[in-house]
């Protein structure tokens, strides 16, 4: 069986060159073939089918992904894709009923701690899980985190992408959450040094994390550690590092070698922070697609010491 994400490369080549009957052939075979995944293969069938002219079935497959449990990210309705059944009443219904679950659907943020032993005000490690998943991407890698000496977090978006997982589509509200975050360590006790943050991501995590270093929203970050980050629109961040002046931000990307969706755009941005100054690495990783590294636990804590001589 070929890999999920090996796939999912060749569906947005066939997309951007308009070869939409094609894509529209790979996203049936990773519907049919990756049953785990249909919490985004719905989208790119519908996505396809709507540009190939199938605007029933595009609204079948959308009206399937409702009543399945799987549509859930508002923001995959608003894709150009569905321009030609946008002005539809049914296409506006599905939208409405998914709208209306959402809003029942209340979701707060949460965190898990894991503290150092005897550290007064240990540096601060905040993780950041990837679209559709949630802090438990993270958990693993506390404990080794804690060891080394800092207050490791491991905290969970409130933007529902299922009923047990979580996306940061909204920045606005991404941003919003990192600041109740640090609120709900400090309610649980816990103090950190505020002028040694990091960040650590995977994914649209590592993409959140990056954005808010560079933003210093909501608070000062120091270093940034993105794994396999994901930058579907790497100009926009460009744009941004070229243009401002902005504190000097040390970081590393991991990036996996086989990471074929998303390693052209993590190298883009980290050329562009390397050009403006900052001090960031990029070390490609052998045989890793997109996935947590399995050696991520042992490397973490000396990545963060490097990050912080």
């Amino acid at each position: 069986m070929a890999d999920f994400y090996d796939l999912q490369q060749d569906l947005f080549d066939h997309h951007r060159a308009g070869r939409y009957a094609e894509g529209l052939a790979v996203a049936e075979r990773m519907q049919a073939d990756f049953p785990d995944r249909s919490g985004i293969t719905w989208y790119y069938v519908a996505c396809l089918e709507s540009r190939c002219g199938r605007p029933e079935a595009a609204l079948a497959t959308i009206r399937s992904a409702l009543d399945g449990g799987q549509l859930w990210r508002l923001r995959t309705l608003e894709d150009h894709d569905f321009d030609s059944i946008r002005e539809r009443p049914d296409f506006q219904e599905l939208k409405d009923q998914a709208e209306r679950r959402l809003r029942e659907l209340r979701v707060e943020p949460r965190v898990r701690v894991t503290a150092p032993d005897g550290v007064r005000l240990p540096p601060l490690l905040l993780c950041l899980h990837g679209a559709s998943a949630g802090l438990e991407q993270f958990a693993p890698y506390l404990e080794p985190a804690a060891a080394a000496g800092w207050l490791a977090v491991a905290a969970e978006s409130s933007q529902p992408a299922g009923p047990d997982t979580r996306h940061w589509d909204d920045p606005e509200r991404a941003f919003s959450d990192l600041g109740g975050f640090l609120n709900q360590v400090r309610a649980a006790g816990h103090g950190f040094d505020p002028g040694r943050v990091a960040l650590a991501g995977f994914s649209q995590g590592g993409l959140l994390a990056v954005d808010a270093a560079l933003g210093r929203r909501p608070f000062p970050v120091q270093a940034v550690v993105g794994v396999c980050p994901s930058f579907p629109r790497p100009a926009r961040l460009i744009e941004l590092i070229q243009r401002e002046k902005l504190p000097r931000l040390r970081g590393a990307f991991l990036v996996g070698e086989d990471d074929r969706p998303y390693r052209a755009g993590a190298e883009q941005v980290y050329e562009a922070l390397v050009q403006a100054g900052h001090e960031v690495a990029l070390p490609l990783l052998p045989g890793v697609r997109h996935e947590v590294p399995a050696d991520f636990a042992e490397r973490l804590p000396k990545l963060l010491t490097r990050l912080f001589d």
